[in-house]
């Protein structure tokens, strides 16, 4: 069962507290509560606990239930469970070692709420941004209820009291900062805040402070910026052959080869072969799903290994090693 599966398992398998937890309760809302009465568990209610701060949940009744999800021998999100005639009140530890499914449920969450906050960052979102939104819904072959949920994620990034600080602080955590799985995330908002075709200035002032709480210098940014500003403008440029009725996908060129693998047009071959080789570490789909990419995105990361590819064969036939 994938992450997904355990968030309306019979059980609800594992629970994620913090200020992404909060964020996908309120989004599944009703469905929560939907399963929450199939459970048939009923009376109790739950808050989470993270340090001094109180994150109230969407009627999380059947924490009392058992069902294995509790344990006192690993760190875990605390919880506190009443009764409501409050006539007695116990701490609960939630289960958190499925470390994978935690880490993908964190990433959903983050990669949506965080690109309605990147959008609304200067005002009204476009139609380009929510059609950005809606393709990466469809390219990660979203159920649903998954992009219904995905929506609200989104909706609620956009709103002024959105908690960035926190959700990123959060998404390093439950990704044990991994650096390859926040590099994708960071290219992932990217790609949204390029959907009008271009990276304005509140945009790149508000994704160079996350890049910067994400662990990556200015230096870095601009090589992970510039990489997807060359993926941006190839894959419009083939939207415009398909459009025109054409079937040939447009060439990429040397240029764009370069700008796709981060490098320069002045590197030694041996270093392009080295570039090469740790771009398609970082971006291997099953060594990320593997560290908490959501299977849900795993068509995202092959195609991304697909442009990489390309572009090391066109450098590698213009440079003739």
């Amino acid at each position: 069962m994938n992450w997904w599966g355990k968030i309306f398992g019979s059980t609800l398998g594992y629970v994620i507290g913090g200020p992404i937890g909060g964020l996908l309760g309120m989004a599944l809302g009703h469905n929560v509560d939907r399963t929450l009465r199939n459970n048939r568990v009923h009376g109790l209610t739950a808050q989470f606990v993270t340090g001094n701060d109180v994150i109230p949940t969407a009627n999380m009744e059947s924490l009392a239930a058992g069902g294995g999800i509790f344990d006192e021998t690993d760190t875990y999100d605390q919880v506190q469970v009443e009764v409501p005639d409050r006539s007695r009140t116990r701490i609960a530890k939630v289960d958190s070692k499925p470390v994978q499914a935690r880490a993908q449920t964190a990433f959903f969450t983050a990669t949506f709420s965080v690109m309605g906050h990147v959008a609304a960052i200067d005002g009204e979102i476009n139609d380009d941004e929510y059609r950005i939104m809606k393709a990466l819904m469809e390219r990660m072959s979203l159920t649903d209820e998954q992009k219904d949920v995905a929506e609200r994620i989104f909706g609620q990034g956009r709103l002024p009291d959105f908690p960035l600080v926190p959700v990123i602080k959060q998404l390093k955590r439950e990704c044990r900062n991994n650096s390859n799985l926040l590099r994708v995330f960071l290219e992932g908002q990217l790609h949204g805040a390029y959907a009008d075709g271009e990276l304005n200035r509140h945009e790149k002032d508000a994704l160079l402070d996350i890049s910067k709480r994400l662990g990556f210098n200015r230096r870095e940014f601009g090589r992970i910026d510039n990489m997807v500003r060359a993926q941006h403008n190839l894959n419009v440029a083939g939207e415009s052959v398909a459009r025109s009725g054409g079937t040939q996908r447009k060439t990429m060129s040397v240029d764009e080869a370069y700008a796709i693998l981060g490098l320069s047009s002045h590197i030694a071959d041996a270093d392009i072969q080295k570039a090469y080789r740790r771009l398609l570490s970082q971006h291997h789909p099953d060594k990320l799903v593997a560290k908490g990419l959501p299977e849900e995105m795993v068509r995202l990361a092959s195609e991304k290994t697909t442009e990489i590819r390309s572009a090391y064969e066109v450098l590698r036939e213009y440079r003739n090693f």
